[in-house]
């Protein structure tokens, strides 16, 4: 026959007190009778089972339960007279004892629940145990057997196998009382690189089971331990030094650095009884199946209760791989699904590579209402640049909880032989989205994801330290061209910022890219030495160059705009501007329109001089200030097969600048070796960037 087990616990001796401490009684209804299954004392007193709860730890599990004594009797009822205890299938027996100090006597036509705690083997299964109920008796073998109530026909729906150790906490601390019990609850674990090193989260739920308020005793600490025998002293980030009150659930999040190559599912997390230098090991529990990975567009529940019914999704993100690294995007949104009104947290994104210590964070500073209405949602935006070696299948997403940095001490500190007070973490992880798929298979492209935009009008940016409150930033102009010659495509943006205040202000060095409907993405140079300061009630023009490929046909684009740190402050839907055969020719502020021009020639000491002839109006839009680093216009003589045989520049500013009317471009020193005929001159938009000239091929004079 199977032997009891041996299983070591904190649990005190409890005994049945008559008092009316704590005393839960129900007047006795005929709807009682029709409930759960009974043992029958007498033809109208009986015993139920109910709120069964079963939950496994590492080395034992905990069963807890209330049994209800119904007296429909016309007379009291003394619990004293009844003992319980577990049984398995093998016949063996556990220890039932209350959690609870309560009144032994019922009264007649009431109904007293009676709560209780068991621990059984790690592995017990619900169908496997029964609730024994006995009579004590004066005589040999002094019990009596009632009957057994199943505990698989009672136990709680939806919570059969939640991972759970129940601590009598006046073992640990004897200044507590003998009924201080607090059971430990599972919730989820992260993974997360911190500051170069990684470390394990888990939260938990704590509940006081116990009849009177309490904390958590300074004498409990926490280890994590991996499957090689080596532990890592755990630190509780929050949730610690609050008082539990009876039946009231808490949530606690434990925190610790650990090796590069553990995960969860090689984790046990210990519990220890600290006494003096020496701890001792008093339970423990295993983290599998704790670390949950989510996929963009899967919802996950909010794992706070002060935000109950709040979910939060990934719902939107990318991950493509550039010149200068590995760009990340994506999008958190959190909607309000329940019937109260929630307060919205504030989030930031850790961009992380799974197999690697490089992670990079991400802020969204855009201003949000405080809470969120039933059926409100609020998103998140994030963005970054990974270094370029990485794998796309390796890097995740984290979104962490800011919350307000508080001294907190707590026995289980960095040095695990000593009590630790100071600053916590003040960033706890919420959810983890892999970035395996993003921007492969998902309906929602970048495109997708962009707002719409009209060109000339202010872009709806994140609000933020980098752009002033009174700066407006408006896209007006962007025109691509194929440039045969040179084997690329050229487009030139045109952005308009605008100071509405009435002090100077720096001029904003955003970065910008466009993202095509693949998610392939072409990063904007902006011009060099662009004026520094906006005065104001003014506007000055500012250029972006791009680089793009030949059979990139901009059919759906997105421009993004970021900060100095390459976070993410708008995405909109643009268009290319498609130049005219014929006509007036853009270059914000100015509008060119050749309306005739002549080529002429001279010959001298071997070489030719052109001279080109261009009637020209050059009308300024609008004003706006330009600087001497503005676009110029570049023409290039060049002969039939292309080679381009002289360049002459002119600019929009400065004394030499274009004017309307008649101006000559003067093209010498043309050998006659180099001479074929045909000659073309090519009419270029040139910009001075710091990575060399772009240019935008604008017109052909034949």
């Amino acid at each position: 026959m199977k032997k009891p087990i041996n299983i070591k616990q904190l649990f005190t001796k409890s005994a049945l007190l008559a008092t009316a401490a704590s005393m839960l009684v129900l007047p006795l209804s005929a709807s009682v009778f029709a409930a759960n299954e009974g043992v029958y004392i007498q033809d109208s007193v009986y015993f139920s089972l109910n709120n069964v709860t079963l939950a496994s730890g590492a080395d034992t599990g905990s069963l807890r339960f209330t049994l209800e004594l119904h007296n429909g009797s016309g007379q009291s009822i003394d619990f004293n007279r009844y003992g319980v205890k577990i049984i398995d299938s093998s016949g063996v027996s556990y220890t039932a004892k209350l959690s609870e100090k309560v009144s032994a006597r019922v009264k007649s036509q009431q109904v007293q629940d009676y709560k209780f705690i068991s621990q059984v083997p790690a592995d017990a299964k619900a169908d496997g145990l029964k609730v024994d109920l006995f009579e004590w008796s004066g005589q040999a073998p002094y019990t009596q057997e009632i009957g057994t109530l199943s505990v698989a026909s009672a136990i709680q729906v939806g919570n059969p196998g939640a991972k759970q150790v129940v601590l009598n906490l006046s073992g640990v601390d004897a200044t507590l009382p003998e009924d201080a019990l607090a059971a430990f609850e599972l919730g989820q674990s992260y993974r997360v690189l911190k500051d170069g090193v990684w470390n394990m989260y888990t939260d938990f739920y704590v509940e006081n089971l116990g009849s009177s308020s309490f904390k958590l005793p300074a004498g409990l600490s926490y280890n994590y331990k991996d499957n090689s025998g080596l532990t890592y002293a755990a630190l509780v980030v929050d949730g610690d030094g609050v008082t539990l009150l009876p039946s009231q659930k808490v949530k606690m999040t434990m925190q610790a650095a650990i090796s590069s190559k553990i995960d969860a599912d090689q984790l046990v997390l210990q519990f220890l009884k600290k006494t003096g230098s020496v701890k001792e090991v008093v339970s423990s529990i295993d983290l599998k199946s704790t670390m949950i990975i989510n996929k963009p567009g899967a919802a996950a529940i909010y794992p706070y209760a002060d935000l109950q019914g709040v979910n939060i999704t990934t719902s939107w993100a990318s991950a493509s791989k550039q010149s200068d690294g590995v760009h990340v995007q994506a999008n958190v949104t959190l909607t309000n699904n329940g019937s109260d009104i929630a307060a919205v947290p504030v989030l930031a994104g850790e961009f992380q590579a799974t197999n690697s210590n490089i992670g990079i964070t991400s802020n969204d500073n855009t201003v949000r209402p405080a809470f969120l209405s039933p059926k409100e949602s609020v998103t998140y935006k994030y963005s970054g640049v990974l270094a370029a070696g990485l794998n796309i299948s390796d890097l995740q997403l984290v979104v962490l909880e800011k919350k307000p940095a508080t001294s907190t001490s707590s026995s289980s500190s960095q040095d695990p032989t000593a009590q630790g007070t100071g600053q916590m973490s003040t960033s706890l992880p919420v959810m983890i989205t892999t970035l395996s798929d993003a921007g492969s298979s998902q309906s929602e492209t970048p495109y997708a994801n962009a707002q719409s935009y009209k060109l000339g009008t202010p872009f709806s940016l994140s609000s933020s330290s980098f752009i002033d409150s009174n700066i407006d930033v408006s896209l007006m102009e962007l025109h691509m061209q194929t440039n045969d010659d040179l084997g690329y495509k050229t487009a030139i943006a045109k952005y308009k910022i605008t100071n509405k205040g009435t002090a100077s202000l720096t001029l904003p060095n955003f970065q910008t890219d466009l993202v095509n409907k693949l998610g392939y993405t072409y990063t904007g140079v902006r011009q060099t030495q662009a004026t520094q300061t906006l005065l104001p009630n003014t506007s000055n023009v500012v250029s972006y160059s791009f680089l793009i490929p030949t059979a990139e046909t901009a059919d759906q684009l997105a421009m993004n705009i970021y900060d100095s740190t390459r976070t993410s402050i708008g995405a909109f839907k643009v268009e290319m501007q498609n130049d005219a055969a014929d006509g007036p020719i853009s270059f914000y502020p100015f509008l060119v329109n050749v309306k005739d021009y002549s080529l002429s020639a001279t010959y001298s000491s071997s070489s030719y001089a052109y001279k080109l002839t261009l009637d020209m109006d050059v009308t300024r839009q609008e004003e706006v200030i330009v600087d001497p680093n503005f676009s110029k216009l570049t023409f290039d003589l060049s002969d039939s097969l292309g080679h381009v045989l002289a360049t002459q520049t002119l600019s929009f500013t400065g004394s030499q600048k274009l004017v309307s009317g008649k101006q000559t471009v003067a093209f010498s020193s043309v050998k006659i070796d180099q001479l074929e005929s045909g000659i073309t001159i090519r009419m270029y938009e040139q910009i001075d960037t710091p990575n060399g000239v772009t240019k935008r091929l604008v017109k052909v004079l034949n």
